[in-house]
């Protein structure tokens, strides 16, 4: 939230090259171990809950957020509400899967390093249903295959002056909100969260 409050004040969209087109901030969170996953509902003032039903079924509940606090000091929730200029920024982009792991990946699909490496990848997704799941994949496998967007999300502003058409990353999740609730068009494999574990053979 501090981040994303910081660069309103660059006022960028007031640069002439910037007038007139979709203004996005790309951010990444690395203020604890794997925090990544934690940033959407600073956006949007809501967070999703998962909760079980009488009959064992589980739903998902969008409550209010009003504001943070961390260390002493209190950040209001809702980045694209009703904070001062937001309404300039189109998007924010954030990718959970976007560090050194995914360059490790994608060195090694490309034919960079020892052949010998083996690569295990472990992680949280959604795949073609709004409630996660684990998935395992052997990088290592002829059948393993990513993308550099994948995992990518857009979370767009509903009030944005200059909005973004999700057909510009058409691979990405998109994230918007309505009447209190997160609205999100995922691909047929979304990772949100892994672990890659990584085995060199000894030398002799």
């Amino acid at each position: 939230g501090s981040t994303l409050f910081t660069k309103c004040k660059k006022r960028y969209w007031e640069r002439p090259h910037v007038v007139g087109y979709p203004l996005i901030l790309a951010v990444q969170d690395f203020h604890a171990p794997r925090p990544m996953i934690w940033s959407s509902s600073a956006l949007y003032g809501i967070r999703q809950v998962e909760r079980k039903r009488y009959d064992g079924s589980v739903e998902i509940v969008s409550e209010p957020v009003e504001t943070y606090m961390w260390e002493g000091k209190e950040i209001p929730a809702g980045f694209f509400l009703l904070q001062p200029d937001t309404e300039n920024i189109s998007a924010v982009l954030t990718n959970p899967i976007g560090s050194i792991s995914k360059f490790n990946r994608i060195g090694f699909l490309a034919g960079f390093g020892d052949r010998d490496i083996r690569m295990l990848r472990e992680g949280i997704c959604y795949r073609d249903t709004l409630i996660p799941q684990k998935f395992v994949d052997e990088v290592y496998s002829p059948d393993y295959h990513e993308t550099w967007c994948e995992g990518l999300s857009g979370y767009h502003n509903p009030r944005a002056n200059q909005p973004l058409s999700t057909d510009a990353i058409p691979s990405a999740a998109h994230h918007s909100s309505r009447e209190g609730r997160i609205l999100s068009e995922l691909p047929p494999f979304h990772p949100v969260g892994s672990i890659t574990c990584i085995v060199a053979p000894a030398k002799l």
